[in-house]
């Protein structure tokens, strides 16, 4: 694919952009959604918002981490905006 944005190319070589996440909102509900829902999100976040993640996930990265960890934060985040 071109074009594909760093954080897409990072879920993808890990093997997780398909994974299903299930988080709990802050009012108890729960809701499902693919790591590639975040990754959506994250791409049409602002520039600066962008910078950070990358930054996070090249940390996981280099240290080996596990970034489902992150990404499940991130949904987590989303569903209470939403």
């Amino acid at each position: 694919m071109l074009n594909q944005s760093f954080f897409r190319t990072m879920a993808d070589e890990k093997g997780i952009l398909n994974n299903q996440i299930e988080v709990m909102d802050d009012q108890g509900f729960k809701h499902y959604m693919n790591v590639e829902v975040v990754i959506e999100a994250i791409e049409n976040a602002p520039a600066s918002e962008q910078k950070a993640i990358k930054d996070i996930f090249s940390r996981i990265d280099f240290m080996n981490g596990d970034l489902m960890h992150f990404i499940e934060h991130l949904a987590k985040g989303l569903a209470n905006n939403n």
